[in-house]
């Protein structure tokens, strides 16, 4: 004999002859996928960069001689004060 959905077994109520608890399912379920999505996007944030790693690139230039002396000290200045 089939029940209310056509599964044997099942009658006519959702989880068991308890409505209520079908709406409880429902909201934990609903509460657990809100919650896995939160906290996925929440740990993808990126940092904006430090002030130091500016510094650096603006070092490993002046090494590899893109900058000369003057260039260096007038935008580590620039970076130093923001």
């Amino acid at each position: 004999m089939h029940g209310y959905y056509g599964f044997p077994g099942w009658g006519g109520a959702p989880v068991a002859g308890f409505p209520w608890m079908s709406a409880i399912t429902w909201a934990i379920g609903l509460a657990l996928l809100a919650a896995i999505v939160y906290f996925g996007i929440r740990g993808r944030r990126a940092e904006p960069p430090r002030k130091d790693e500016a510094l650096d690139i603006l070092a490993e230039r002046y090494a590899r001689g893109e900058l000369s002396k003057d260039e260096y000290l007038e935008a580590s200045e620039v970076l130093k004060k923001r």
